[in-house]
């Protein structure tokens, strides 16, 4: 017997069908309702392909061990399908991949811009798109071909080395100390020489201060003393990447987190990590030198989270950098392969499991490419060149450093990296390898994001647009039906029996979603939590916010039951400092976390709204009022209706920027005072516990007035929902109704000019179907 699975992945639709068979001679049948392979069928491969065939072999093949796997789908995903394999037989399962290709994303992503804007210009399209905010906001991100990587890390790792190397020059200031400037944004434009960059300053309040100009190494060590320094725009040619005519890399370099004198370092770079929405990729810059230093401690714990609920393209976005391998003595202390385990051994330690760790010489790197483009170098850089060249170049029985070796690559990035000509000094220090990466990435992930966006929005709009032309087509009726259709929309027309009914039911929803939680309350004293509808409220991420906040609660018990005995006041002062700055640092952690979640509940609001929605729109029409229109326009004025956009939390009244205010104080403030009976001699003994005391209410009342704070936001926001939500049912639905069934009334009256209107939709849903025909075509396997 030889089992074999089909499967069929993609990535634009985010689709995946599967197929098995007991044997090659056999038919290959679709799995079961319950089967377990239907709970992948409509996530991202990223989500689930790792452990997939073990659990294949243990649920599908009852533990058979081997079996044979036909994949279709393109390179990017193939590459992960092989990747799960060689990880199951690492287990003693045997699995056989053979890839049947699909069209590259690249090519289905230009294709699929020409449809977007032959849409934007069709007679039957061009309203529809103008008129939505979501299929314009689809196009933009479909469109939008910045890919952005962001590069993190704490002081001294050689972060500002690290980009320089990928810029080929010296642009950035290296100085050891954190700058005042928040992020520094670079754009890649191969259009302009080498060296030239040209930017602009934007102040604290997002302010353009220092216009577009032409940018040195000086302009830059200028403009980070600046106190009200908060973004500078940059652009030049990122020598390290090709840009493509699709996608233009920005390079973010994020401020290091362990800046004691500004704390808003650590916050922007903890927004920039968590950043949700666009997934960037970070590079995390670990330093050689200092590795498992607490300074790395919060950023790792924080990234550690976020790994473990993404999935692989979780795993995929965090690339760890381990810069200056050159300064480690290979031959005398250690080899590469024990020094990367050591680091691997050191990122578990904070629950990053099977971390992407690549050793790399940023330093020698730059130097070499700057020498490339024959700038003069210092004698001392030409020196670190010629030492490097000898440490990674073989000679005898020695066969050199070769950081690439020890990389985990994969089969798809060694063949961009091949397909590059970089010398051999060069190609050993491992940037080019981490370029060859950041492209792989940008096909795996960004090229199909963008294509779904843009798929979503053209589906979206030809289902409006067929929808409308479906209405008029169902007019298409005897005689006597069309005065019944009229005489009952005349009656629906302004009908406030109609409004009533709309809001009873809208209320009654409301009243079934609120059931089921009427005992779930954020916080004991939430003024909010008996509103209608509490089960739009998201217990998920409330349920993260308390996690995190117990977290810093155990942590600050559990130190309070240590602090024992009897010390010097010297001794309990840096005890207490120490507890000081790990609370501070954990709770840091989760304040930064609360923009985050309150934008997450907003949208699983919104998300929860729009059902309550399709079920109001779909329980209306099964009424009275709607019981005696002939079934073909019933369906289709109910469709249209349900085509409507919920306008729900779309304007500014619903940033996060109040949560965000009362965060920023946090990081200055001081949890303990310390009273006059300890003043003096340092060497006065203090009982620990009694001291520890009177000191530890002061920041549970401050975390406990921002955790709140929270909270509230969150109830708030779901409360005008609530109440925007009616409106919208209220005003903008029932006219809508209303101007619908005007149109359909006008359209009636000449029965002659009603033939040529239903010819004239006939016409062009036969041209929405021969478009939706090419869409299909370009998306599908």
């Amino acid at each position: 017997m030889s089992y074999e699975i089909r499967i069929e992945h993609n990535p634009f639709t985010i689709e995946t069908h599967f197929f098995a068979r007991p044997s090659q001679d056999a038919e290959w049948q679709t799995p079961a309702v319950n089967s377990s392979l239907m709970q992948y069928a409509n996530k991202r491969l990223q989500l689930w392909i790792e452990n997939f065939f073990e659990e294949v072999d243990r649920n599908e093949f009852n533990g058979y061990g081997s079996f044979n796997v036909i994949f279709k789908g393109v390179k990017a995903d193939y590459s992960d399908v092989k990747i799960a394999a060689e990880k199951a037989k690492e287990k003693g399962i045997e699995v056989n991949v053979k890839w049947e290709k699909a069209t590259e994303v690249s090519e289905r992503l230009e294709q699929i811009k020409g449809l977007m804007q032959e849409a934007q210009q069709h007679p039957i399209f061009k309203e529809k798109i103008e008129q939505s905010k979501e299929i314009q906001a689809n196009f933009e991100a479909a469109f939008n071909r910045d890919f952005d990587v962001y590069v993190a890390a704490t002081m001294s790792a050689g972060k500002s080395t690290f980009i320089n190397a990928m810029l080929g020059c010296e642009l950035l200031p290296n100085a050891n100390q954190a700058t005042t400037a928040t992020i520094a944004q670079i754009t890649d434009n191969d259009k302009m020489k080498h060296k030239e960059f040209i930017g602009e300053r934007y102040n604290k309040d997002g302010e353009l201060v220092d216009p577009q100009q032409q940018i040195t190494l000086a302009t830059l060590q200028e403009w980070n003393k600046l106190e009200d320094t908060k973004l500078i725009k940059l652009e030049g040619n990122i020598v390290g990447i090709t840009e493509r005519e699709d996608v233009r890399l920005v390079i973010s370099d994020t401020p290091g987190p362990n800046n004691s004198q500004d704390r808003s370092h650590w916050k922007t770079t903890q927004a920039y990590i968590q950043d949700s929405l666009r997934n960037p990729l970070i590079l995390y810059v670990l330093n050689a030198q200092h590795l498992g230093i607490d300074d790395d401690k919060s950023v790792l714990s924080m990234i550690s989270d976020i790994m473990r609920k993404g999935g692989k393209q979780s795993k995929d976005r965090f690339i760890f950098v381990i810069n200056k391998m050159d300064c480690i003595d290979i031959e005398k202390e250690t080899t590469v392969e024990k020094f990367l385990e050591d680091a691997r051994d050191i990122l578990r330690s904070y629950g990053i499991d099977d971390p992407l760790v690549y050793p790399v010489s940023a330093l020698n790197t730059g130097l070499i490419r700057r020498e490339i483009a024959n700038e003069q170098l210092t004698r001392d850089e030409q020196d670190s060149i010629y030492k490097w060249k000898r440490k990674c170049l073989p000679d005898g029985d020695y066969p050199g450093i070769d950081f690439v070796e020890h990389m985990p690559l994969s089969s798809s990035a060694k063949q961009i990296l091949a397909s590059r000509e970089v010398a051999p000094a060069e190609y050993r220090t491992g940037i080019p390898a981490i370029e060859a990466m950041i492209d792989e990435y940008i096909d795996k992930y960004n090229l199909p994001n963008r294509v779904n966006r843009a798929y979503d929005a053209l589906k979206t709009t030809i289902q409006i647009s067929s929808d409308e032309q479906e209405l008029v087509r169902s007019l298409k009726l005897k005689k006597d039906e069309l005065e019944r259709v009229k005489e009952i929309l005349g009656n629906l027309r302004n009908s406030e029996q109609l409004k009533a009914d709309a809001k009873a039911k809208i209320d009654g929803l409301l009243v079934d979603s609120s059931s089921h939680s009427s005992s779930y309350s954020l916080s004991s004293s939430s003024s909010y939590s008996s509103v209608n509808g509490s089960n739009i409220l998201s217990k998920e991420i409330i349920s993260q916010i308390r996690d995190k906040e117990a977290d810093i609660r155990e942590m600050m018990s559990k130190f309070g039951r240590d602090f024992k005995g009897e010390a010097t006041v010297e001794e309990a002062k840096r005890r207490v400092a120490s507890l000081e700055e790990d609370v501070r640092n954990k709770a840091m952690e989760l304040l930064s976390y609360f923009p985050t979640l309150v934008e997450e509940a907003q949208e699983k609001a919104k998300s929860k709204l729009k059902q309550i929605f399709d079920k109001f729109n779909n329980s209306l029409f099964n009424g009275e009022d709607f019981s005696k229109l002939p079934l073909p326009v019933l369906e289709s004025l109910k469709q249209t209706m349900s085509n409507l956009e919920l306008s729900v939390g779309d304007n500014d009244t619903f940033s996060t920027r109040d949560v965000i205010g009362k965060v920023k104080y946090f990081s200055t403030f001081k949890f303990w005072t310390w009273g006059d009976d300890i003043y003096g001699d340092e060497y006065f003994v203090v009982d620990l516990n009694k001291f520890y005391k009177t000191k530890d209410d002061n920041i549970y009342q401050h975390l406990n007035g921002i955790v709140e704070n929270a909270y509230n936001k969150i109830e708030e926001d779901t409360k005008t929902y609530l109440n925007q939500f009616k409106t919208f049912i209220d005003e903008e639905y029932t006219a809508a109704m209303n101007k619908i069934t005007e149109e359909l009334q006008v359209k009636m009256e000449n029965e002659e000019k009603l033939d040529q209107q239903i010819k004239d939709a006939e016409q062009k849903l036969d041209q929405i179907n021969k478009f939706k025909e090419k869409l299909e075509q370009v998306i599908s396997l």
